[in-house]
């Protein structure tokens, strides 16, 4: 039996009582008994507390689970977009059918982008099996005309197709694996000043996006101007009928 002492008599009556009590022995005090503040028992604080805890604790759950979907929503994209396929296509660069099957296609501006920058583009490109193509136009549809004019332009560069692929928008891993090697080179200041100048001159610089595409036209800028003795006129040439951006009109395949 809990018992509680009166504030005013010093009695020792049962603590449910002791309202009670103050009203029939001290009326007079009665009033400021009743103003008194409660006590609040240690179980109620205990259950406060607890639900209090309770609910900060689902909320922080319910946070990390939102964050782990979220990440998990994003990545997924990334890792089930099309990937560089084996088949080359149906007919010869140039022509129409050839034309129609790579316009299906869609060379990702995002692949390789987990990572990130320049050494993770060259490990994901020297990652590609020997095989396989990088196919379609990366960022705008592809528009006939100018694909058969990028074709009939580049067979002037049937010399050096290990480096400058013959069709811009079906590249074989192997030449983007050699033109991604050219970023290695060390060049003197004076071919620095030329490449620089090149980047200026193309009409996308290296491309019109820092993707993939950027690095294996700076790698192959690079081995021109080295290895071949090409000007910033020369390259820039090149650059512009390697471009794999797309010439149509549209909404940005940029994804």
């Amino acid at each position: 039996m809990e018992t509680e002492k009166c504030s005013y008599c010093g009695a020792s009556v049962k603590k449910e009582n002791l309202g009670g009590h103050v009203e029939r022995v001290h009326p007079k005090r009665s009033r400021s008994f009743e103003a008194r503040p409660k006590t609040v028992s240690k179980s109620i604080k205990t259950g406060s507390s607890f639900r209090t805890h309770r609910k900060r604790n689902i909320a922080i759950l319910s946070l990390v689970l939102l964050t782990v979907i979220g990440i998990a929503v994003l990545a997924f994209p990334a890792q089930n977009m099309n990937m560089p396929g084996t088949n080359p296509g149906p007919a010869s660069p140039g022509s129409i059918e050839q034309f129609s099957y790579l316009n299906q296609q869609v060379s990702r501006c995002l692949w390789g982008a987990n990572m990130g920058d320049e050494m993770g583009y060259t490990n994901w490109i020297n990652g590609l099996a020997d095989d396989t193509y990088l196919q379609g136009a990366c960022c705008n549809p592809m528009v006939a005309t100018d694909y058969q004019n990028q074709i009939s332009e580049l067979s002037n560069y049937t010399s050096l197709s290990s480096l400058i692929a013959k069709d811009p928008y079906n590249i074989p891993s192997q030449v983007a694996k050699a033109d991604i090697a050219g970023g290695k080179l060390i060049l003197t200041s004076d071919q620095q000043s030329v490449l620089a100048n090149a980047a200026t001159l193309s009409k996308e610089n290296w491309c019109c996006c820092q993707c993939w595409s950027w690095y294996q036209h700076e790698g192959l800028g690079k081995i021109l101007i080295v290895n071949y003795g090409y000007s910033a006129q020369q390259v820039a040439r090149v650059i512009d009928l390697e471009a794999c951006c797309g010439t149509g009109t549209g909404p940005m395949r940029m994804n």
